[in-house]
């Protein structure tokens, strides 16, 4: 009752009247709204810029980084040290294997297939599995990186892969093909995964042999 009596009297003086009052609110609104505006402006300013210019540094730096821990480098017999040929484990003979990647006549399309194999430093050559048979190509390209601890084996089996698992080639219809190594014998086999086929395969003794346990080769760190 008090306070219906005071805002009467309020309304009631000569000064204020109903208009006066509800212009003022308006203002009082007004300049809240803008004040809280203001707060927010200035708070986005002084985080955001900073924040995102670090973020976009660290996944530029990642990004660079992964991209220069491999290369694939044209083989010459003439002129080639396998100083910083990626190895892939000790062949039928016992000597060290390598990764490489040959260009091979598709059967079924005009276009050649890229396709991983497996490096025999002994006869110079790279074969690559393809149609049950291993192809010997004298020319073709090494696997190389500078840094082979970026790189890592993961075991995977019927057509997985891993985060950050290494294309090696593609079909000829443009289909790609994972580097992966099986062992066979007790000696290390290095090939190609068709995810099509849910397998890996590689050259053996002159034939292409499959294995549905496999290694894929990785990059260690990935993820950005």
């Amino acid at each position: 009752m008090k306070l219906e009596d005071n805002l009467n009297e309020v309304l009631s003086s000569p000064g204020l009247t109903r208009k006066r009052i509800a212009f003022i609110g308006i203002g009082v609104l007004v300049a809240t709204v803008v004040c809280i505006s203001v707060i927010v402006a200035v708070s986005v300013k002084s985080s955001s810029p900073k924040s995102s210019s670090i973020s976009m540094r660290y996944y530029t730096e990642r990004l660079g980084s992964t991209a220069d821990a491999i290369k694939w480098v044209r083989y010459s017999s003439q002129n080639f040290s396998l100083t910083d040929a990626f190895a892939g484990g000790t062949g039928a003979n016992g000597d060290t294997v390598y990764v490489c990647r040959a260009e091979h006549p598709s059967k079924t399309s005009y276009k050649d297939e890229l396709i991983p194999g497996t490096f025999f430093p002994s006869n110079g050559s790279c074969e690559v599995p393809y149609d049950d048979k291993a192809n010997p190509h004298s020319v073709f390209d090494l696997l190389i990186t500078k840094n082979p601890s970026r790189l890592l084996w993961a075991n995977e089996s019927k057509g997985k892969l891993q985060s950050g698992t290494i294309s090696g080639g593609y079909t000829a219809y443009d289909e790609e093909l994972y580097i992966s190594r099986f062992r066979t014998y007790g000696y290390t086999v290095l090939g190609k995964i068709h995810l099509a086929h849910m397998k890996a395969s590689g050259p053996v003794e002159g034939y292409e042999r499959y294995s549905e346990d496999y290694d894929v080769l990785c990059f260690v760190d990935y993820e950005l």
